[in-house]
C-alpha cells in the first residue's frame, strides 16, 4: 500500500486485502494489492483492473495454506471528508459483500500534506456489514519494545 500510495500522490488510488476472517468478526490482513495496470485513477475516482486483480488475488491466495480469502478493500482519498465514502465507494463496499460470505475491511487513506518530499495520510479501518454498511472500527497498537 505504501508503495502504491508513493506511486500516486495526486490520484485516488487502491487494492484488495487478502487474509483471513473469522466469524467472531476478527480479520486478518496478510496481503494487500494494487490496482493493476488498467486501473482508473484520476484525482477525485478509481477503479479497479478487475482482470489483472483477479489474477493476482488468485496468484497470491495460492501462496498460503489455507488459501487467503479477500478480506477488504483499501483505498486513497487525496482529501479529507464526511461521509468518508463516496458513492461509487458505497457500491464497491456492497459489489465485495455480495461476493464474500464473511466479515471484510475497508482502508482508507486520506491525505494531510503534501510537500516536494513526501505525502502524509490518515488511515481509517471500518469493519463492512453484509449489506455493504461500514461501521469506523479503532485499535490500540501495542507498544514494541
Amino acid at each position: 500500500m505504501e508503495n502504491e500510495l508513493a506511486q500516486y500522490p495526486d490520484w485516488e488510488t487502491g487494492g484488495l486485502l487478502l487474509g483471513y476472517s473469522e466469524t467472531d468478526q476478527s480479520i486478518r490482513v496478510l496481503e494487500a494489492t494494487d490496482g493493476g495496470y488498467d486501473a482508473i485513477r484520476e484525482s477525485h475516482e478509481f477503479q479497479y483492473d478487475a482482470k489483472y486483480v483477479e489474477h493476482i488475488c488468485g496468484v497470491l491466495a495460492g501462496l498460503y495454506e489455507p488459501e487467503l480469502q479477500i478480506v477488504g478493500m483499501w483505498h486513497k482519498h487525496n482529501y479529507a471528508s464526511e461521509p468518508p465514502f463516496s458513492r461509487t465507494d458505497e457500491e464497491m463496499h456492497q459489489q465485495l459483500m455480495d461476493i464474500q460470505g464473511h466479515p471484510c475491511l475497508s482502508v482508507l487513506f486520506e491525505k494531510k500534506m503534501d510537500t516536494a518530499d513526501a505525502c502524509d495520510y490518515d488511515m481509517r479501518m471500518f469493519l463492512l456489514d453484509q449489506k455493504g454498511r461500514h461501521q469506523e472500527v479503532t485499535f490500540n497498537l501495542p507498544d514494541l519494545k
